[in-house]
């Protein structure tokens, strides 16, 4: 499998083409939890702003930290599901009074219950709406966990499947060509650098890639072996001698890591975060 990652997904996250990442529109992190994925995700959207881009951050219905989004003046992307399904609702059916009785019905109600994927195929929808209408726009996802953030991406993916033909899967191709187009998305995973958690990305990045989805980034953040101590305690020594042996045994040695950083303020983590982005692609 690794040789099958660093051939197909690995494209070199390198200064040369740090510009085609840029230009995109949609980017989406993931990675498990503690991995540091919200911080990057915040610092992502801070350094996109700082280079004069119109950017929304989102992150699918989470409930997260929306003072610390306001004190970095980071812009939210508030997305209701049921507005955003009445609204795709009235627009298929060329009237909201219809749309409207129809989404308070039991049977609707139930189904996005019954099946919660449907919510991300209408946050997915409406997202990349707002991109193809604005073109000036660009949307930072703060996803869900890995497993979550891989039921989304699947999600329009197996609906597809399931239809078969119709309205909606015309929908779902457009939601599917967007995600799998390497100049509109690109989707950062983000782990730390340890056997599972950079096995778990590998794991993830080529679910990704059986989707067809191949502009997939792995970042390995929080690194002590990046942060150039000099003389080390003992303890520091054997676990940055552990990162080393870890990315060796897994391939991932020319992954971008990122530095740990010595703060324990989140505003700090994320500035910080944000200038080292800066240096990696300025």
């Amino acid at each position: 499998m690794k040789e099958d990652i660093q051939s197909c997904l690995w494209q070199g996250f390198t200064h040369s083409d740090s510009n085609d990442i840029l230009n995109r529109k949609l980017f989406i992190f993931t990675g498990k939890g503690g991995t540091g994925k919200t911080s990057l995700s915040l610092a992502w959207a801070k350094y996109l702003i700082k280079k004069k881009r119109k950017v929304l951050l989102n992150d699918i219905g989470q409930n997260l930290n929306f003072d610390l989004r306001r004190t970095l003046d980071i812009p939210y992307l508030n997305l209701d599901l049921k507005a955003c399904m009445k609204d795709y609702m009235a627009h298929k059916l060329g009237s909201n009074i219809i749309s409207n009785w129809i989404m308070d019905t039991s049977f609707f109600i139930s189904l996005f219950k019954i099946l919660p994927s449907l919510g991300y195929i209408t946050y997915l929808g409406k997202i990349i709406k707002m991109l193809q209408e604005e073109q000036s726009l660009t949307i930072v996802i703060d996803a869900e966990s890995s497993g979550h953030a891989l039921t989304m991406l699947e999600s329009p993916f197996n609906f597809k499947d399931i239809f078969l033909s119709g309205l909606l899967v015309e929908d779902l191709h457009q939601i599917i060509n967007y995600l799998s187009d390497q100049n509109n998305t690109a989707i950062f995973t983000i782990c730390n650098p340890s056997i599972m958690s950079i096995t778990e990305t590998q794991e993830l990045m080529q679910k990704f890639s059986d989707l067809g989805i191949l502009q997939v980034y792995p970042i390995i953040n929080n690194s002590y072996y990046k942060t150039g101590i000099d003389n080390p305690p003992d303890f520091l020594k054997k676990k940055i001698n552990l990162e080393k042996k870890s990315l060796k045994d897994t391939g991932f040695e020319e992954v971008i890591s990122l530095p740990h950083l010595l703060e324990l303020e989140e505003i700090k983590i994320v500035n910080g975060l944000a200038n080292q982005l800066k240096e990696m692609f300025n």
